[in-house]
């Protein structure tokens, strides 16, 4: 957002990604269910997908021409570790599994960052 191209590490970690309304709706169906204390239960989107891919749609959805620069920063050790959530005892114990799509939630956490800039704007003019 600020027009300068973003300093990265190689892009390769892969990370099991979920928005967090989702993960909100998934601690709220915990709470309420009867004996569920001490229980492990995954939320997550069960899915990884890469850094690189993730900055890449981040790009496309703020039609920007800035390309990031790859591998100007090491990755750190633990980059190489993926996990990712097995959804499946949420589906079946919470009756729940993640409602907003990867686009969808980058969109989203676009638009509020935008917004905020846009509200600091706002703010920085009303007062001088």
């Amino acid at each position: 957002m600020r027009g300068e191209p973003p300093k990265l590490a190689s892009g390769l970690r892969q990370l099991d990604l979920v928005y967090l309304d989702d993960v909100i709706d998934g601690f709220v169906r915990a709470m309420v269910l009867p004996n569920l204390e001490g229980q492990c239960i995954d939320l997550g989107s069960g899915q990884a997908i890469s850094v690189r891919e993730v900055v890449e749609s981040i790009s496309r959805l703020m039609e920007t021409s800035i390309q990031p620069a790859w591998g100007e920063i090491e990755d750190r050790p633990s980059d190489s570790t993926t996990r990712t959530a097995d959804i499946r005892r949420a589906e079946d114990v919470l009756g729940w599994k993640p409602k907003t799509t990867l686009a969808a939630g980058l969109s989203r956490t676009i638009e509020w960052f935008r917004s905020q800039a846009l509200i600091s704007s706002i703010a920085l003019l009303s007062c001088c």
